[in-house]
């Protein structure tokens, strides 16, 4: 249909009544607009379809990719007006065929946005060159661009560039996919520079895969290339993560982002990598009913890590399904302000939660179940010279699996006795024989995982509810602990009878 009839069309539908319009118009909302095929796209999978794509584009706000097309040849850079759209004729991604499909070999950005409201929506595009993106804002501050329902497919492992490039705000992808093969690239980059504040960036419902055989790349990155600036307000929400590459999401300077829903699976080293370039730091981070596993890195795949010498915190994980990691969670020194609340872990070959002189910690409210048993461990807590404080409470451990708290500074954890499996804080007593009064040594089970300190038992004597001894004045004093035992000095200021007395200890690790 040439442009002459389109405009024709589109006019008699807007001046129309609606039961013209019904009959007439709502058959093929393509028809109220040109394709490219009108501006001389052959779309053969041969031609150079670059010329008519661009003429298109150049001439009309809205341009139809038409569903009976094969692949579009794009051999250098098309850039996209500000508010114009390419839409493809077909609802659905149609990746792995030809149809609304662009498609180059050569090195090149396959399609620059010149500004911003631009809209892509059900086309596809695969680019095999050996570098150059696909899509790229070209470092515009303006954006508020939705790509929707669009199909990428990078090859060329020699490619190191990322395929959709983002350097401005307020864009959203939507329920679209990315095969992405290129080893060291991303498939989406969010990127904070040139001091420009970039807010409101979102990802939702997408697919994001790669096959390590093939050479797969990596999921997202969001932070800042030159650490002038932060991402603020980002949005990941509900999208399916099997990329086999280094990790599904890269976050580096941010300021407040929702973590949402998503499926991190099969990444091959770090899956979720928490790695602030600058002072700007990472901050107001919350991952929330998140899945994330790393199958195929049992022994030392992390879940998620922190990387990378800057600062991280107020970054909070609640209610997210860990399983199959080598690490779940793993922070160190340089975390602060973290929440670990509501969480399953699962299956884990290392440890479940590593924090190596993390600030400011709350643990609270977990499960972990089928951790491994001995040599593996629920929860390992260090605080060294300047971590801590920690507060373990309300959690359920794993009872076969290991928990390892190395304690400079006692004071520093926190624990109570709402925590089962693994018994961090509590109470113990032990009924002994008395027949006088000169010092005598006994030993009190305290059940704890692990030896108490000193500091922190606190024993005292009761009579027992029968038999008891006849003494005035009993006093019990802990002079020592191990791993099982609490040692209860007992003394008494006079002996009347002999009997039973009852030691009891409170603990706390």
């Amino acid at each position: 249909m040439g442009t002459e009839q389109s405009a024709f069309r589109a006019a008699n539908c807007a001046l129309g009544t609606v039961a013209l319009a019904l009959l007439f118009c709502s058959a093929s909302q393509a028809g109220f607009y040109p394709t490219i095929k009108d501006y001389g796209a052959v779309c053969d999978g041969v031609t150079d379809d670059t010329t008519a794509i661009q003429n298109a584009l150049n001439s009309t706000k809205i341009v139809h990719v038409p569903a009976e097309s094969n692949y579009c040849i794009v051999n250098s850079t098309i850039t996209i007006p500000a508010g114009a759209s390419l839409v493809a004729d077909a609802s659905g991604i149609n990746v792995g065929g030809s149809s609304n499909c662009f498609k180059t070999s050569q090195p090149i950005d396959m399609f620059s946005i010149a500004a911003g409201n631009v809209t892509l929506r059900g086309v596809c595009f695969q680019h095999d060159g050996t570098s150059g993106r696909i899509v790229s804002d070209n470092g515009q501050k303006l954006g508020s661009n939705v790509i929707e329902n669009v199909g990428f497919t990078a090859m060329s492992n020699a490619n190191t560039s990322d395929v959709l490039y983002l350097e401005s705000s307020e864009n959203t992808v939507r329920g679209s996919r990315f095969g992405n093969l290129r080893t060291s690239a991303y498939a989406i980059r969010f990127d904070a520079k040139n001091s420009i504040v970039r807010i409101g960036n979102r990802v939702e419902m997408s697919f994001f895969g790669g096959s390590h055989g093939q050479g797969a790349g990596m999921g997202i990155y969001a932070g800042s290339s030159d650490s002038s600036t932060r991402q603020e307000g980002l949005f990941i929400s509900k999208n399916l993560f099997v990329m086999q590459g280094a990790s599904n999401l890269h976050l580096g300077d941010i300021l407040s982002a929702l973590v949402d829903g998503n499926s991190f699976d099969q990444a091959w080293a770090n899956n979720v990598v928490l790695e602030p370039t600058g002072d700007n730091a990472i901050s107001q981070v919350s991952f929330v009913n998140n899945w994330f596993s790393t199958p195929n890195q049992l022994s030392n795949g992390n879940c998620v890590v922190q990387t990378g010498t800057h600062y991280a915190s107020q970054v909070s994980f609640i209610g997210n399904q860990f399983s199959f990691c080598g690490y779940g969670i793993l922070l160190d020194d340089r975390a602060s302000d973290i929440v670990i609340q509501g969480n399953m872990f699962s299956g884990i070959g290392q440890q479940a939660v590593k924090l190596d002189e993390t600030k400011n910690v709350i643990v609270s409210g977990n499960n972990f179940t089928a951790i491994g048993g001995t040599g593996h461990g629920n929860l390992w807590l260090a605080d060294g010279a300047g971590g801590g404080p920690f507060a373990v409470t309300g959690n359920n451990f794993d009872a076969s699996s290991d928990i390892t708290l190395t304690t400079t500074t006692p004071s520093k954890f926190r624990y109570d006795r709402s925590n089962t499996g693994k018994i961090l804080a509590g109470q113990s007593s032990a009924v002994v024989s008395i027949s006088s009064c000169a010092p005598q040594y006994f030993s009190v089970p305290h059940g704890l995982a692990g030896t108490p300190s000193l500091g922190r038992i606190m024993a005292n004597v009761v009579r027992p509810a029968t038999g008891f001894a006849a003494v005035a004045s009993p006093t019990a004093y802990v002079v020592g602990v191990d791993s099982i035992n609490v040692t209860i000095n007992f003394q008494c200021g006079a002996f009347v009878a002999a009997g039973d007395v009852q030691l009891n200890v409170d603990a706390s690790l």
